[in-house]
């Protein structure tokens, strides 16, 4: 972890991605948990 903030750029290079989406309830529903679904960091 230290080395990864010693490191560590000013501008941050994580990709990124946007999706339109519909404003409805269950569209909005569906978006949050995609999120939270790709949100996720994982170790090995």
């Amino acid at each position: 972890l230290r080395q990864l903030l010693m490191v560590a750029s000013q501008k941050v290079k994580t990709p990124t991605m946007e999706l339109p989406i519909l404003h409805s309830s269950s569209s909005l529903r569906k978006a949050k948990r995609l999120q939270r679904r790709w949100s996720r960091l994982l170790f090995s």
